[in-house]
Parts: C-alpha cells; structure tokens; sequence
C-alpha cells in the first residue's frame, strides 16, 4: 500500500518548528504508524527555502508546495507521480495560506475522489457553530455580521466532510459537533483518535536538574503556560486567577507564560494590541511573580520548561481545536489543570476549573495539596496515549 500524507512538515533533522503544532504532529503520526514490510511512505510537505526530496525516518519527503490559494496544484501533480492508495489529509483553518486557501482545500479533496483515491482527513478542530456570538468575534478579532461567520464556516467544512472517505477527531466532542452542525456523515465514517503523546521518558532531565539550570529553587511552586497567544486562550482568566490564588495563599511562586505571537495574527495591529494589553496586565497584577517570555518555544527550551513545572495551566474560554501544549504536559508527565470547556474529553473533575478566577485559584491550591494524585492520573494518561498506540489506530483507518 502506497501512502501519502498531506501537511505542513518540519524542516530535515527538526521536528518541533514555528509552523504550526501541525507540522510535528503529523512527522510524529507518519514516523510511528505501525506500516507493514511493502507498504510505500510519503510526505507531500510545504517548502522551507527550496523545492527538494529526502529519505527521512524510512519516509521520502517531497517538500513541493508553497502556502497560498493554489497550493493544492502542485500536491494534485505529485499525487499523479505517486499514484497513492491512500491519502491523509491535515486539515486546520488557513494551515495552507489565508482564509482562501480554507476554501480551495475543498478542489484538492474533490481531485483526489475523481481519482479513486481513498481519502482520510484529519481535522484538528471543529467549531461549535452553535454557539458563535459576540464574544466570539471579539476574541477572533472578526467585524463581519455573525450570521456570515456562521454561513462561513459551513461553507468551508461541509465540502471537507462530504469528500472525505474517512474523518479523524480528536475528541467525541467534535465527531458530535460534524453530526450535528455540518453535512450528513455516517457516524461509522467519522473516528475519535486522541493527539498523540511523546514518549520523553528516555532524555527527559529532572525537576531537579531543570530548576538548577533555570537557577529557581526547588521548594517554589512553578506553573506554566505555553502556546500562542490568541483570544480563546483565556489570558485574562489566567491573570485573573493567579492573582486570585496569590492573595489568598501566598507569593511563593512564578508563573511562566511562554506567549508566542501567533503565526497568522502576528502582522494584525489589532492583534499585537491585545498581545500587549495581557503581558501589561499580566505584570501589573502579578509584578515578580510573573515571567512573561515572547517569541516561539523550540524543543531545547520546551524541554527545560516542562520538567521544572508542577503544573500546567489551560484557562481556555473556548474548545476549538486540541491542545498541543497539553499532550506536551501529558507527554513530560507533568500535570496541568484546564477550565470547564474541556469537560466533554476530559472526566476527571479533579482536572477541571470553572471559568472564574475564584475556582481557578481554589483548584490550584487543591492541586498542591494532592500533588500525588495528579501525578497518577497523568502517568495513566500517558500510557494510553503514546503516539505507538495512535499509529495503531490510524493504520486501521487506512485499511478499513
């Protein structure tokens, strides 16, 4: 079986990359399937600098295509070169260029189908249509009349869903979401497969050496947040709630927030404003106890970070897509707190906040009074989601 996977891919010799958190979930999912002896492995992957093909990890990369409106053109040529059997598709909104390129994704799909290629699309989130309102608008820096966002996103997804052979979700609740907002699917065609975790086991440093390099001491309570900046992220609860936590129980701990500028909001005026309004608001409220760090966050600092945390904070506001920092933290085995929203793919209340900084701050103190806990319920986490066992998975779509 010939396989091709479509996505925005590492640089050679990298996999963590200011791209997208697309772009190694995909050189992960394609280096850990579970291929059999004759099967054939490509990776159809946007360009660095120059058009160019390698061998990597058993896998021919072919870096062909250039981000924008078009891209699926040079894709469509070297699917006829390739001739695959299968087909898996990343799909995130815009990961190919801008909103256009969301649209235009649908005549790469329809391609594929007019060549009786079987296609398996991954989609990294699903929007909740439902319940898009002011608020949201706001936090996506949108002028347009809700209405049209709604109509918008429809247009965009339904074309994806209907010429697709297979959907990957990572959550129930977004397979829910297709069923009941988008096109017509069958349920059977439609297949929940968590993001997969690293296995960091092997070169991961400990708390103790991380604190050591970062010179804080061992008895202080480390938190984190990493990940892009953008409006669903709940910076402000997270601020807010911090606070809280500080007032009630004390200032013996630093907050990191490792805040990259989003890639596709970062030239956005209105963007950087808001960027700006939360690192002011975030050092106004919290002074020392808080580390605000810009710019993107590649694998030799990620691997310094995690360790030295105790826990890993998610104030999101809303469930759009899944969290790449959290199966990060899954991964490192370190534990992470999320709000409310991720109550429908995570059952462990123990996990959870409700979205006011008054419970955020309960939960963390909570935390630190049952640490061992937590790390239990993360060690089981990990081991059902190493990236050996979501290639399994995947590799079973590929077949059925």
């Amino acid at each position: 079986m010939k396989i091709a996977h479509i996505s925005l891919y590492p640089p050679k010799g990298e996999l963590h990359c200011n791209k997208s958190g697309v772009a190694p979930y995909t050189k992960n999912l394609a280096i850990n399937i579970s291929y059999e002896k004759e099967d054939k492995i490509y990776i159809i992957g946007d360009i660095d600098t120059e058009k160019e093909i390698y061998s990597e990890d058993n896998i021919e990369v072919r870096k062909v295509f250039s981000k924008g409106n078009f891209f699926y053109k040079n894709i469509l040529k070297e699917i006829d070169k390739i001739k695959p059997d299968v087909v898996h598709i990343q799909q995130e909104l815009a990961l190919y260029g801008g909103i256009l390129s969301a649209i235009t994704l649908r005549f790469l799909l329809k391609g594929l189908q007019k060549r009786n290629i079987k296609v398996v699309t991954t989609f990294h989130g699903i929007v909740d249509v439902v319940s898009i309102d002011e608020e949201f608008m706001k936090e996506n820096f949108s002028s347009l009349p809700i209405f049209m966002v709604k109509f918008a996103f429809r247009f965009i997804f339904n074309p994806l869903i209907k010429y697709s052979d297979e959907i990957i979700v990572h959550e129930e609740l977004f397979k829910k979401r297709i069923l009941e907002q988008y096109t017509k699917k069958s349920p059977e065609n439609i297949h929940v497969v968590h993001h997969g975790i690293e296995d960091f086991s092997k070169n991961k440093i400990t708390k103790q050496e991380a604190r050591e390099i970062q010179k804080i001491s061992q008895e202080k309570k480390v938190l984190l947040f990493m990940g892009y900046i953008t409006g669903y992220k709940g910076i402000d609860l997270l601020v807010e709630g911090v606070e809280k936590y500080k007032e009630k129980y004390g200032d013996d701990f630093v907050l990191y927030i490792l805040g990259a500028h989003h890639p596709k909001l970062k030239d956005d005026e209105g963007y950087k404003k808001e960027y700006y309004r939360l690192k002011e608001k975030a050092e106004k409220l919290l002074g020392k106890n808080v580390d605000w760090q810009e710019g993107f966050v590649d694998d030799k600092k990620m691997a310094q970070y995690y360790p030295l945390s105790d826990v890993v904070l998610f104030p999101y506001t809303r469930s759009i897509s899944s969290s790449g920092p959290m199966a990060l933290a899954i991964g490192y085995e370190v534990p992470f707190l999320a709000s409310e929203v991720f109550s429908e793919s995570i059952d462990n209340s123990d996990l959870l906040f409700k979205k006011k900084p008054y419970n955020m701050a309960e939960k963390l103190n909570y935390f630190f009074e049952n640490q061992e806990k937590y790390r239990g319920i993360i060690s089981k986490m990990r081991k059902e989601r190493l990236w050996i066992e979501i290639g399994k998975e995947t590799y079973n779509i590929y077949k059925r």
